[in-house]
């Protein structure tokens, strides 16, 4: 397995990609400025305005159901669930949501 990643370019994004983010409202002192970054990030590599729906969910526990629910859409090229919840909690569950729904959920841990 190679150690060295590609490196990104904002050219990777299709122009029409459309991003859900899922964000818990459970510790908003540490979640809204995650949020914030994200919709930051994603605003310097041109996904901002009607692009990026942030939809709000109670905790982490519901964030892989909210994941699943906005791939089945089938409106967004990628979800994005924002919390802090230790990784094997969480990631199991987004994995899931992800597959069948052929829409990725990618995480910054």
């Amino acid at each position: 397995m190679s150690t060295q990643a590609p490196k990104f370019a904002a050219t990777d994004i299709p122009a029409n990609a459309r991003i859900a983010i899922a964000a818990a409202r459970f510790n908003a002192d540490i979640v809204d400025p995650l949020l914030s970054g994200c919709l930051d990030r994603l605003k310097q590599l041109g996904v901002a305005g009607p692009r990026v729906e942030v939809h709000h969910v109670p905790g982490a526990f519901e964030l892989p159901l909210a994941a699943q629910t906005l791939a089945r859409t089938k409106r967004f090229a990628a979800t994005r669930p924002t919390s802090i919840t230790s990784p094997a909690n969480a990631r199991g569950g987004l994995q899931t949501s992800a597959l069948p729904n052929r829409c990725p959920s990618f995480s910054a841990s």
